[in-house]
């Protein structure tokens, strides 16, 4: 279990009720399930075949797990595979040999309520036989005493009813010892040469002592979802079951893995949101939070959660949750803190010991700097997203305390040469104030190869001055490559990531339960490291612009005595500087249009030593 806690006065969590996240059967959906892919090991010659008396609705003699396998409270040693796709804890056979769907929903493992069908990991159960290769199952069981894999492998599989979508077919269930884990892995699937692409229909999941609701866990996609996006579900299926079809419907990528984790009886885990870089003085005072989920049976009470930092820094805060039943998540958030020294924190949070101690703590490595926000840690990016999948904005919210400009993005352009092809590449920097209104955007960037597999900065001509308030900065990928690096996040943060639509002005969170995906977003925001003084009155605006809009000239009053060598530059949308006025020495001077075009421009003024304000003007 990991701990938090909260500070008794200022700071607050939010327990999150949820469902219960685990059967009878004591396995997690869906912070116990996972749908990822790694690599499928074929067995080849390792282990022994399971003999069986036929490739078509035939059972196996019982056979050996080689180690104590504990399912549903109760303790296996042996199974009998059925040649329909799963297998059946125990020695003792299913109810029929031919155990499949019937029609839809219909028949089939989880809607049987007949006695002996019951302990069953179905990895793909529909009618099936040999396929046009030498068909095979077979048993391996390997690694030390304590920590075995029992791997049982279907291969060279197909399924009977027209229009047959494959040829040969490939999947492994994995049981391991002493974690009681399950894993289904699907290997290379080969299309039938002949014949209509067409919806098929099977069951994958777990089946308890029964077929209730608390005693079934099923995986469930329609047919044109990837294998990738199905979804787990405490349950019998509610509607059409797990579908799958040749091209156009998504075959499974070799190494998709469908994980089931048994639960503790009392198990909770835990994830840190911090900064991995934080900039002095703006981005304090830092209030780091985490989330703690129960992912035991139990509820659990007086949750110890702690904060610890070393390193260039120290601090240490400990908050309290009084109670969490199983299921339920709570937001934790800490004092805050501000580094007074730069350098390399080490950030850690944790919860005290229970009956998984391996997912109790959780690390973060920040530096603090004069220049830069940063979610991101040093590490490389796991990948690359953009308008492929998220057409509009990408960006991140930072917040500024204080005064400071922002002077540019540093972003990571993922490395992925092959996306190149067809597409011109073309991606720029943008930025927004809090509520949403443009600020600033930097020349296009059009991606070669070098700039690939690092970051590359984007410079805002503008550098607007933001005081005491939250930002978003991000990257426009106008060419549909997936240009943006990311990082993994297991549970993605809330008020941190965020897509705007290129047709509208609202931001929608990428994290807590909108997420999508695990993404934590590769992007910088640069301010400057001197601090903004902005010339203030106490009764009128520091720059009135008038007329604003204008045709042909607009008046400045700068309100301030102390007017010495202004210099005032005027941008148009791309960033291009269009005119310039130096040496001003005056609080009122004018700005003609001359030759320029009807649109939106904006300006600067500086002062020799700060920055004296920035805008937007309008020619009409």
């Amino acid at each position: 279990m990991k701990k938090k806690s909260l500070h008794p006065i200022t700071l607050l969590f939010v327990l999150t009720a949820t469902q219960s996240v685990y059967s009878q059967l004591n396995y997690l959906t869906p912070s116990g399930t996972s749908n990822n892919a790694v690599l499928y090991t074929d067995l080849s010659t390792n282990g022994a075949a399971i003999p069986t008396a036929n490739f078509d609705n035939a059972n196996s003699s019982p056979q050996n797990i080689g180690f104590t396998f504990s399912y549903d409270g109760t303790a296996f040693t042996q199974f009998i595979l059925n040649t329909n796709g799963f297998i059946k804890l125990g020695n003792t056979n299913p109810s029929i040999d031919s155990l499949f769907f019937t029609s839809g929903i219909l028949g089939g493992i989880f809607n049987s309520a007949n006695a002996t069908d019951v302990n069953i990991l179905s990895i793909f159960n529909l009618d099936l036989q040999a396929g046009t290769a030498t068909p095979e199952y077979r048993l391996f069981t390997s690694g030390p005493a304590g920590s075995q894999i029992c791997t049982i492998q279907f291969k060279n599989v197909r399924g009977k009813i027209a229009p047959i979508q494959f040829d040969n077919m490939e999947f492994q269930i994995k049981l391991y010892e002493t974690t009681n884990n399950i894993e289904f892995i699907y290997g290379t699937w080969i299309p039938a040469a002949t014949g209509l692409t067409s919806t098929k229909i099977a069951a994958i999941g777990l089946k308890g002592a029964n077929n209730s609701n608390t005693e079934l866990l099923v995986v469930s996609k329609i047919s044109v979802t990837p294998w990738g996006a199905a979804s787990f579900m405490s349950g019998n299926y509610m509607g059409t079951a797990f579908s799958y079809g040749k091209p156009t419907k998504p075959i499974p990528d070799a190494g998709r893995t469908f994980r089931f984790i048994q639960a503790f009886q009392n198990d909770a885990t835990i994830n840190l949101f911090t900064l991995g870089s934080i900039p002095k003085p703006y981005g304090a005072p830092r209030v780091d939070s985490a989330i703690v989920r129960n992912i035991g049976m139990n509820t659990l009470t007086n949750i110890n959660v702690t904060l610890n930092i070393t390193g260039a820094n120290t601090f240490t805060n400990i908050q309290i949750i009084p109670s969490l039943a199983s299921g339920a998540s709570a937001t934790v958030g800490f004092a805050p803190y501000t580094p007074a020294t730069l350098g390399t924190n080490n950030v850690s949070v944790s919860i005290s010991n229970d009956d998984n101690n391996g997912n109790n703590t959780d690390t973060y490595s920040q530096i603090v700097n004069s220049t830069i926000f940063s979610y991101a840690d040093a590490g490389k990016a796991a990948g690359g997203i953009g308008s492929q999948n998220y057409p509009g904005y990408l960006v991140n919210k930072y917040t500024i305390t204080g005064t400071t400009s922002v002077t540019g993005a540093n972003i990571y352009i993922a490395n992925d040469p092959a996306a190149f092809t067809g597409k011109s590449n073309k991606v720029y920097a943008i930025l927004f104030d809090g509520a949403g209104n443009k600020l600033d955007s930097s020349a296009v960037l059009t991606i070669s190869i070098s700039d690939t597999g690092k970051y590359h900065t984007f410079t805002f001509p503008l550098s607007p001055t933001i005081s005491n308030s939250s930002f978003y900065i991000g990257l426009e990928d106008t060419a549909g490559y997936n240009a943006l690096g990311y990082q993994t996040e297991s549970s993605p943060r809330m008020d941190a990531y965020f897509i705007r639509s290129m047709n509208t002005s609202v931001f929608t969170d990428l994290g807590g339960g909108n997420s999508f995906t695990p993404y934590r977003l590769m992007i910088q925001a640069i301010v400057s490291n001197t601090v903004a003084v902005i010339l203030e009155n106490s009764e009128q605006k520091t720059v009135m612009a008038f007329p604003n809009p204008f045709s042909n000239e607009t008046n400045f009053n700068i309100q301030s005595n102390d007017i010495k060598g202004i210099s005032f530059s005027l941008y148009d949308v791309t960033g291009r500087i269009v005119k310039t006025l130096k040496n001003i020495n005056t609080p009122e001077f004018k700005v003609e249009r001359e030759n320029l075009q009807n649109g939106i421009y904006f300006y600067t003024l500086n002062s020799t030593e700060n920055i004296i304000d920035s805008g937007k003007l309008i020619i009409e």
